[in-house]
């Protein structure tokens, strides 16, 4: 006989949802604001954009001085505080850069040897604050900002000493034949986790070195969008954003400009950006032009920012000739202000613009390839103007500094966590630190 009786059931219990705890995040950079340059502001960036949500920022970082490109004379200087985010250098830093920037201009006997010596005080000066703010601080994480071989080797020393966690961003131009896998991957493999600019650079790097895909985070840059778009039609300007530096294929513009120029003798170029050691060779490509092509460039050297947000504002078409980004950071700022793109069709561009939706792309070395696509921009404004409009709706959802540091918070938490999963019961502390009495050392620097 069945049982009219309601069969039991266990009470549901509910887990209660607590936050995550914030973490304290002692990040090294190469370089931070008011230093120009990419890796100095996806440093800043990152670091302020972490401290917004929550959590404990200090940052390691060689000073701006004279002899650093720097944004400009009135923001020094570099307060101890920004944003959140505790700001410091080893002291001395500045005086030694000082000392090397002369040796290289000095013609002396020994100067070699002087120059190394000065980089081993470096190098032991940065590993001796590191390991002191391992101390003092007690970090959850240990952030690395860039793939120099000087502090790739400092924080390998540091975590032979230490059992902290390691989040390694990578910001490596792996199309590039200079680029050393030697110099990087020992410290790579070594990391918790790994943030990286791209899709294409994490699957590459993980097949590399053998690494669990769910070690490489893609996090990749970011910028801020315009408040008000400037409207269309523009006029037809033609602008490369960068390095004035011969390696960014500058003389392939240079070259496409004069087939637009035969049809549109009005279109106008301008290169903007910072000097760089190869940029006396961009200046005789520009003067062996005939002169009323030469007329018709305009250079812009260490402009300020708001200058360079008049100058996206104003084109028609931004264009980044180069083969060897990490990412190209300039697409997003053009996107920030509705203008359009055009860039070379490689892997890395490709994790990025859509192309003939929100940017164009052109075979590498393509010459004519690259003068057909800036002429149809310029002859057809209402193509450019969707162009520009598709890749600033990209931007607002996918590209601004807030979805980088998100992107960058999930990339540290996964760091901790694997970290915690993986280490084994030992005699170090996962926050602490060996005895690291500093032994004197002179030995040239990597």
């Amino acid at each position: 006989m069945e049982s009219d009786s309601v069969p039991h059931r266990t009470p549901l219990r509910y887990k209660r949802l607590v936050p995550p705890a914030p973490l304290t995040i002692l990040h090294l950079a190469p370089g931070y604001w008011p230093m120009l340059g990419g890796g100095e502001l996806l440093s800043t960036r990152l670091s302020e954009g972490l401290a917004r949500r929550g959590h404990r920022v200090h940052v390691l970082s060689a000073p701006p001085s004279k002899v650093t490109w720097v944004r400009r004379p009135e923001h020094f200087p570099v307060p101890e505080g920004r944003d959140g985010v505790v700001l410091e250098s080893p002291p001395g830093w500045e005086r030694w850069e000082r000392w090397d920037r002369r040796l290289v201009r000095w013609p002396i006997p020994g100067r070699g040897e002087l120059r190394q010596w000065l980089r081993a005080l470096r190098r032991r000066a940065l590993r001796r604050l590191l390991l002191e703010r391992v101390r003092t601080l007690r970090p959850d994480l240990l952030l690395l900002s860039s793939s120099n071989r000087f502090l790739t080797q400092i924080v390998g020393q540091v975590l032979d000493r230490t059992a902290l966690p390691l989040l390694a961003v990578t910001q490596a131009h792996l199309d590039d034949l200079r680029f050393s896998w030697a110099a990087v991957s020992p410290l790579w493999q070594r990391a918790s986790a790994l943030a990286v600019n791209t899709s294409h650079e994490g699957q590459a790097i993980a097949a590399r070195l053998g690494l669990d895909p769910e070690a490489v985070v893609a996090t990749g840059c970011g910028t801020e969008a315009a408040t008000e778009p400037t409207p269309w039609p523009r006029a037809e300007n033609v602008l490369y954003l960068g390095r004035i530096d011969p390696d960014k294929g500058i003389d392939h513009l240079l070259a496409a400009l004069q087939i637009v120029w035969a049809e549109r003798p009005q279109a106008r170029l301008t290169l903007a950006g910072s000097r760089a050691e190869g940029s006396a060779r961009v200046d005789a490509w520009i003067q062996s032009l005939p002169e009323a092509l030469r007329a018709r460039v305009t250079c812009a050297h260490d402009i300020s920012d708001p200058a360079k947000r008049r100058l996206l504002a104003q084109a028609r078409v931004l264009v980044l000739p180069s083969r060897h980004e990490s990412f190209g950071i300039v697409l997003l700022e053009a996107w920030a202000h509705a203008t359009p793109v055009i860039t070379l069709d490689t892997a890395v561009a490709r994790c990025i613009v859509r192309p003939g939706i929100d940017g164009l792309l052109t075979p590498p070395g393509d010459v004519p390839a690259l003068g057909a696509a800036l002429s149809d921009l310029l002859a057809d404004p209402a193509r450019a103007e969707r162009l520009g409009t598709a890749g600033r709706e990209s931007l607002l959802t996918t590209h601004t500094w807030d979805h980088v540091a998100e992107r960058f918070e999930t990339a540290a938490r996964r760091a901790v966590e694997r970290h915690a999963t993986s280490r084994r019961p030992g005699p170090q502390s996962e926050r602490g630190c060996k005895n690291s009495t500093e032994t004197p050392s002179t030995g040239a620097a990597m």
